[in-house]
């Protein structure tokens, strides 16, 4: 019976001072437990908050790792809400207990002080009680043995992850390897032979009649026909002007003659033939038969402006001193 008196005091006197507040100044201290009453083992939440202005700094007591028998488990940071002109500072923790009995917070001491005259008050709360219960064992029944954990069936939601990652890493091995092979035997450019002993433009000139005689775009093979076209001038452009042409995109080339001994009606002329030569050879386009037979005039337009007339002087002089 007085057991039974005790225990029931107990939970009154915890719901009694379960939560505390003090008030001095502007600076209003709050603390507080979530619940008082818990099985051993179980958290229970305790709370500080400050409440006051701008004008005031308070100052938390620091608790380290228990309360007295209580133990903390967690605590967070202080923090702090503005809310208008009022601030609020808050720090939360969790603590427990593993033996059963009751426990009291003591009171903590919180500083504050007006940050005009910095003189430092104190102001204390008053202690909390906290009851910690155990669960009573039926001791007139026999001890039963752990039940086997219950086994669920598999189902498709906890396969599919890992067959999506097999997918995954066959489909990349599959890339890799084909990228690999790929490049491993992509052909290198090749670089068109030419003969050094003939002229440039002499060179360049009899292909370009020699591609026209074949007549290729009047059989269909409008991109076999442009691709000849482009790769007489990269190879006249490379002699004529020591440019690798051959690595070069049209634009590249246009742009690295800029830098040369060359009229702007040349390279106007090269713009306008590599303009359709690329709709023709990416593009699949066919282009018109006047058209085709224009790009070849202008080629040979394009030769003729910009031969080496150096080359033609110096042969002239050496047939004259003969």
């Amino acid at each position: 019976m007085m057991k039974k008196i005790i225990f029931v005091f107990n939970i009154l006197t915890t719901i009694i001072f379960t939560y505390n507040l003090f008030a001095v100044d502007n600076v209003k201290i709050t603390v507080k437990t979530d619940t008082n009453l818990v099985k051993v083992g179980e958290r229970i939440g305790l709370t500080f908050e400050a409440l006051t202005n701008e004008n005031f700094n308070v100052f938390f007591p620091e608790i380290k790792d228990s309360i007295g028998k209580l133990e903390i488990i967690s605590k967070s940071k202080i923090d702090t809400l503005i809310i208008k002109d009022t601030i609020l500072l808050k720090q939360t923790f969790e603590i427990t207990s593993f033996e059963e009995g009751s426990y009291s917070i003591p009171s903590f001491i919180f500083s504050y002080e007006n940050k005009q005259d910095k003189i430092l008050k104190t102001i204390s709360s008053e202690a909390i009680f906290l009851s910690f219960i155990t669960i009573k064992v039926d001791t007139s029944q026999g001890i039963k043995d752990i039940k086997a954990p219950f086994e669920f069936p598999y189902t498709i939601e906890e396969f599919l992850p890992l067959v999506l990652a097999i997918i995954s890493f066959v489909i990349l091995i599959y890339l890799i390897f084909f990228f690999i092979k790929k490049y491993k035997n992509k052909p290198k450019k090749e670089i068109l032979k030419y003969d050094i002993t003939i002229p440039a433009d002499i060179e360049a000139l009899e292909a370009l009649k020699l591609l026209e005689n074949e007549r290729l775009w009047q059989k269909g093979f409008y991109k076999e026909y442009y691709i000849r076209l482009t790769d007489i001038l990269r190879t006249y452009i490379h002699r004529r002007y020591s440019i690798n042409s051959f690595e070069m995109t049209s634009f590249e080339i246009l742009d690295s003659l800029k830098d040369k001994d060359i009229s702007k009606v040349a390279i106007q002329i090269l713009e306008e033939i590599f303009k359709i030569s690329d709709l023709a050879k990416f593009a699949k386009y066919q282009p018109i038969a006047e058209e085709n037979t224009k790009c070849i005039s202008l080629s040979i337009d394009f030769i003729e402006q910009t031969k080496d007339i150096s080359q033609i002087i110096s042969k002239n002089d050496n047939e004259v001193s003969k």
